[in-house]
């Protein structure tokens, strides 16, 4: 009877296909409300993060490494990428550095506002070491990139009739 007044003068099949799509949609939205809900963190998980405390887990290590992606620099590669291929890693390392000095000169500044905290002054320090040390392999990356594209420019150079 509940199919038969649904329907208003509609087949029955079509009726029962029609709820079951209404019924799929709310369960599809449902489920994108808890997921929602499950993604939302508090204001003290975005602290413990930067912190690098208890709250820091494997999902925000995936997420610092999906903003520095590596890059190949292996001179075999280099050599057999074409120039606009050099062009993006070469940005792409000129990114990461630029970013990178940000990080290390917050991470000077708190060094300077912690001192005299000697947990976390030695936190923010073993920080700052790994942070530079990155730094200086983006650094030596860009150099080979650079070096790769002169090298070019120069047997274009040279190779002019």
């Amino acid at each position: 009877m509940e199919l038969r007044e649904a329907s208003n003068g509609e087949e029955l099949l079509e009726v029962e296909k029609r709820l079951d799509r209404e019924k799929r949609k709310e369960e599809a939205k449902s489920a994108q409300v808890a997921e929602r809900l499950r993604k939302q963190t508090s204001v003290f998980d975005i602290i413990n993060k930067k912190l690098g405390g208890k709250g820091h887990t494997s999902e925000d290590d995936a997420d610092d490494l999906k903003q520095k992606p590596a890059v190949n620099i292996c001179s075999t590669v280099l050599q057999k990428d074409t120039a606009k291929n050099l062009n993006m890693k070469n940005y792409q390392i000129s990114e990461n550095i630029r970013q990178l000095e940000k990080e290390v000169q917050k991470m000077e500044q708190a060094k300077l506002r912690q001192s005299n905290n000697k947990a976390a002054l030695g936190m923010i320090n073993t920080k700052l070491e790994a942070k530079k040390s990155e730094l200086q392999k983006f650094k030596e990356a860009e150099m080979k990139v650079q070096g790769e594209q002169q090298k070019r420019r120069d047997t274009k150079k040279y190779c002019v009739f």
